[in-house]
């Protein structure tokens, strides 16, 4: 049996970093008074308003909204949940964060309706590529 070139290496290597003490988590005593962890879907429903200015903004079709944007806010909302978006400035209220990625979203959208993209290109090239 011929032994691939660093093969023996990979061996001594995978050697070195097994694994042989059983992990186990560590046990964590229940929090008390804490927030519960609420989906993308929940926290989102409070922000219908501004869900709806992106999605105008947006300027795609429903099912391209649905499959691109859709599931990016329910992702971003999952991670910050309610958390602030400063200790004492700017949005440093529950929630906060999301609110003021909701508005950076907004803004974002607002000023790119400024540039015909791909730039330089044709109106029937802008036209037809206009969704991606």
């Amino acid at each position: 049996m011929s032994v691939l070139p660093g093969h023996r290496h990979n061996l001594m290597l995978k050697s070195l970093f097994r694994r042989d003490l059983e992990l186990t988590a560590p046990s964590i005593p229940p929090v008390t008074n804490a927030l519960p962890r609420l989906t993308g879907k929940e926290l989102l429903a409070d922000h219908t308003s501004v869900l709806n200015k992106v999605e105008a903004l947006a300027g795609l079709p429903l099912d391209f909204y649905r499959c691109y944007y859709e599931p990016a806010l329910y992702h971003y909302a999952d991670f910050v949940q309610q958390l602030p978006a400063s200790e004492s400035h700017h949005h440093a209220i529950m929630g906060g964060i999301l609110r003021h990625g909701l508005e950076v979203a907004m803004i974002a959208l607002k000023l790119r309706r400024a540039y015909l993209l791909p730039s330089g290109a044709t109106p029937e090239v802008i036209l037809k590529k206009q969704d991606l």
